[in-house]
């Protein structure tokens, strides 16, 4: 359903009490004025769980200094000489300290940053939905393309996109340890799938790296943009904020030179300001009669089948063979001697695949659970399907340690052999459901 910017007004309405009291001055707000921290869940039986920091909290300072981003309280962090040290938030509008052991305050944190002032010559579209991590949308493609539909009046849920696209059953591994791999784009373009499942005629452009800086090409995307919004058509974009994750552009302002987006590394509640250059647009052009449910159900179940059962496209492994050279390169990959810049890039694209299969292979079970009543002809397969999915989950989430993002990784600790080991053991479990999957795959595709 549309989300609509909603400006609520809150009057204190004191019938003839103005009149005999004065009003006294305004409390100061303790909100920071730029960039800050917010607690977005707390781990269970941490020091922050142990002292009752709460989730929504505002970090204001932690040992005495004024703290704006994780990697400044990082930084805090391993400078602290004493045993203890003072964290202090704000919390509904008043501040709380709290002492804990220094180190680990057990905490996931969001930055955040005041709401963007618009330029008067501003052109937005007002109301594209929310995006970012929290919103369990971690396929940045489908997420934006959910939000954008659902602007343009096509409501189809993040389950049912994964589903009809083929994207909750893929699984692609690219050659070079690419975190890349998980985008729906690559490889077997998924995301191609999901457009025409919700009747979307689209136009894909690419700037090479060449053309980044300026020129014709850039010139001409700029212009597809601005037509695009002008036209009421948010646009989706990667690489908007951050690091190349799929976002929205929701307008523009300064005769072009910003863009208004929604992104999953937004710091305001509300829309934000577009930090880069996207190097690959999807424009949306036409709307026309979608396929019917039944329709794109038949195609996501041919797409799950060839995506499970082809070696690759292009550089990119696929299915049962992209979980085999994926073990393959755990088990025989020389990672003492990478380099830490090859090392580091290896770890995080491991971790993101692995978290990204997990997540996907959950919309899998869910979008099978949601149309077992539409397809009872094969109910029986969809149910054993959704269950071998969700055992993949559980397997992976049991060994989700040993995926680390190098993020994660506190100082002086290693994606070490053994946890390479570990992961492989759970990685070839999770192959032998997907070869089970495979079967039952074959069996759909006969009946329907």
């Amino acid at each position: 359903m549309r989300r609509l910017l909603v400006v609520v007004l809150v009057g204190l309405v004191c019938s003839g009490c103005a009149l005999l009291k004065p009003a006294g001055k305004a409390k100061k707000s303790l909100m920071p004025e730029g960039p800050y921290l917010v607690v977005t869940s707390v781990v269970p039986e941490s020091e922050a769980a142990r002292v009752k920091v709460k989730e929504g909290d505002i970090i204001l300072s932690y040992d005495g200094q004024q703290v704006s981003s994780v990697a400044q309280l990082n930084e805090l962090k391993s400078k602290v000489k004493t045993e203890k040290v003072e964290l202090v938030v704000v919390r509904k509008g008043e501040k709380k300290s709290f002492t804990m052991k220094k180190g680990q305050i057990g905490v996931y944190l969001s930055e955040r940053r005041p709401e963007i002032k618009l330029a008067d010559d501003a052109v937005v579209l007002k109301g594209v939905g929310e995006l970012g991590w929290q919103t369990g949308m971690s396929n940045s493609f489908i997420g934006g393309l959910v939000v954008a539909a659902d602007y343009l009046g096509v409501e189809k849920d993040y389950a049912y996109l994964m589903g009809v696209s083929g994207s909750a059953f893929r699984i692609h591994f690219h050659k070079d340890w690419c975190p890349s791999s998980p985008d729906p784009t690559v490889g077997f373009d998924a995301g191609g799938e999901a457009l025409r499942a919700l009747g979307f005629d689209s136009e894909g452009r690419f700037l090479p790296e060449s053309a980044r800086e300026g020129g014709m090409a850039k010139e001409a995307t700029l212009i597809a943009i601005k037509e695009s919004i002008d036209a009421g058509k948010p646009v989706i974009a990667i690489d908007l904020i951050e690091v190349p994750e799929w976002g929205v552009i929701t307008g523009y302002q300064k005769g072009g030179s910003e863009f208004i987006c929604r992104t999953y590394f937004d710091k305001q509640e509300g829309y934000s300001v577009a930090e880069k250059f996207p190097w690959a647009i999807v424009l949306i052009k036409e709307k026309r009669d979608p396929p019917s449910d039944r329709e794109n159900y038949i195609n996501g179940f041919k797409i799950a089948l060839r995506t499970a059962t082809t070696d690759s496209f292009g550089d990119y492994y696929s299915g049962t063979e992209a979980l085999k050279k994926w073990i393959q390169r755990l088990k025989m990959d020389n990672f003492a001697d990478m380099d830490s810049e090859m090392f580091e890039t290896s770890c995080l694209a491991n971790a993101w695949i692995y978290q990204r299969l997990a997540d996907d292979r959950m919309y899998a079970s869910m979008f099978l659970k949601n149309l077992t009543g539409s397809l009872p002809e094969i109910g029986k397969a969809l149910t054993a399907l959704s269950d071998i999915y969700t055992e993949q989950v559980e397997i992976l989430k049991g060994a989700a340690k040993n995926a680390p993002y190098p993020s994660a990784l506190a100082p002086g600790e290693t994606w070490t052999g053994d946890m390479r080991a570990e992961e492989v053991k759970a990685l070839q479990k999770v192959l032998d459901k997907e070869l089970k999957a495979v079967e039952i795959l074959k069996e759909i595709n006969t009946k329907i």
